[in-house]
């Protein structure tokens, strides 16, 4: 019988180890990956595939799959730059117009949770609410503490959104609150 018990006993060990040694690895992924369930949700929401035959269709893919990563990891300004440049390379002409839409709609679901976009879209509808039909131009001088990269991100996400409307005027928009009787 005591020959049995130290086999036994090593197995129940090993199996607490291995068990353990999971949760372990379990939580430190959760840790460096706390966004992880979420972007992989978004991932199979908008499956997009990229031809290899099309240079730019291979950057488009490597920046979104790094802004995927970044997203995951929670550093969501490497994560809106890598979205960004995926949005410049998916308008260009060689790239169907329906991969430019689904990259469009997923940047729009990151901008659900990011802080800097409804940080700039609030203060934008507060200036807004003071000076309705500004131009874009003008409105960077009022929002100092943006970079102008993060400003028209940040626009443009909200005309799609409809939070803002944005209508062209020579080489500017005219901004107003979608509530505004001023469209």
């Amino acid at each position: 019988m005591e020959s049995l018990i130290l086999p036994a006993l090593i197995v129940i060990i090993w199996l607490s180890y291995r068990y353990f040694k999971k949760r372990k690895m379990v939580k430190l992924i959760k840790q460096k990956y706390p966004n992880k369930e979420l972007v992989e949700r978004i991932v199979k929401k908008h499956a997009l595939d990229f031809s290899t035959d099309s240079d730019n269709e291979i950057l488009a893919s490597k920046n979104l799959e790094k802004a995927f990563l970044y997203w995951a990891e929670n550093d969501l300004k490497r994560a809106r730059d890598c979205f960004q440049r995926t949005a410049q390379i998916t308008a260009q002409d060689d790239i169907p117009q329906y991969k430019s839409e689904i990259v469009t709609k997923i940047i729009t679901e990151f901008t659900e949770y990011d802080d800097l976009f409804h940080d700039i879209i609030r203060d934008t509808q507060n200036i807004l609410d003071k000076n309705p039909n500004i131009l874009q131009t003008d409105i960077y001088a009022h929002l100092k503490e943006y970079s102008k990269r993060d400003i028209q991100y940040a626009l443009y996400y909200a005309d799609v959104k409809n939070l803002i409307s944005r209508v062209k005027k020579n080489r500017s928009y005219i901004l107003n609150n979608k509530d505004s009787n001023n469209d």
